[in-house]
């Protein structure tokens, strides 16, 4: 197609300016075999030359030559129609096989897509999300925005209440809401995946109390099937690993510099303590901290 445009580009700028100067040099006011030129007609013959030698950036003598270069060119692009045919023929032709292939694509894409809709609403009710519901909409892109991807505009839809209407999951969910619908998603993805190391950031983000311990039961649920790695600031979902790693930092001669501690058993009380307190731990939150590992130990 960029190869057609230009071609197409080049035959109306040259038609152009061959029309331009082949009426400039043979207007009548320009015919040298004319002896009833008057100085009114010479000046506007001078004034029209010039404008015509400025153009094309070359002296009043040269113009001639100009003439004969740009009629070449058009004979040359005369020549190219057959060409310009031919890549017109086969941009359609292609066109033709990239959608046929696309919509094979598409129609695999709405099988699985039925299959993973279904698979996702299993998993929100376990995340505290029993009224919730997930849909893929599939939208077909314009011509301009074909890719290597396919010609499908895929939108995850979502609400989170009966008798809602379903919205873009980005407009409707709150954080807290994203992140396990994105857990959700996250699983139905990898669930048939082997040796698979997964690592999720701040999935419970916005989320806390039951809703966080249901967050870290499927993530420890993921976690018996998969080596997982979770960054939490939470402490029930802290409480539902096996292993605990702290991650600091500190700033050393203006280097900031982090470290990642593996904890033993008594500081893992600790620091889920300290998550469950607010400045100063308290024997209270360290006895919460406890309780919560207790369930977690009682869970393996």
């Amino acid at each position: 197609q960029e190869e057609i445009n230009k071609i197409s580009s080049l035959i109306n700028e040259t038609l152009i300016n061959l029309e331009e100067l082949t009426s400039s040099i043979n207007n009548k006011n320009f015919n040298r075999k004319t002896t009833n030129d008057n100085l009114e007609t010479i000046e506007e013959r001078i004034h029209e030359l010039r404008k015509q030698a400025n153009k094309h950036n070359c002296k009043i003598d040269d113009l001639l030559d100009i003439e004969k270069n740009l009629n070449l060119k058009l004979q040359k692009i005369d020549n190219n129609s057959a060409l310009l045919e031919k890549l017109n023929i086969k941009l359609n032709d292609s066109l033709k096989k990239y959608e046929f292939t696309c919509s094979k694509l598409s129609e695999s894409r709405r099988k699985k897509s039925i299959q993973m809709i279904e698979k996702i609403n299993k998993e929100l009710p376990s995340l505290k999300l029993e009224n919730a519901e997930f849909k893929i909409k599939f939208e077909k892109l314009n011509q301009s925005e074909y890719s290597k991807n396919g010609i499908d505009k895929i939108i995850f839809e979502a609400k989170t209440n009966k008798g809602s209407d379903l919205y873009k999951l980005s407009e409707i969910a709150s954080g807290g809401e994203l992140s396990r619908f994105l857990l959700a998603i996250k699983v139905v993805l990898e669930n048939d995946l082997d040796n698979k190391t997964l690592i999720f950031d701040e999935v419970d983000s916005g989320v806390g109390g039951a809703t966080a311990s249901a967050v870290g039961d499927k993530l420890a649920k993921i976690g018996d099937k998969y080596q997982t790695i979770v960054v939490t600031h939470s402490p029930q979902v802290t409480a539902k690993g096996i292993n605990h790693y702290l991650i600091s930092k500190e700033t050393i001669n203006e280097n900031t510099i982090s470290q990642t501690i593996e904890l033993t058993d008594l500081e893992r009380i600790e620091e889920i303590a300290r998550m469950l307190s607010d400045s100063k731990i308290t024997p209270e939150a360290r006895q919460a901290a406890i309780k919560l590992l207790e369930k977690n130990e009682q869970r393996n």
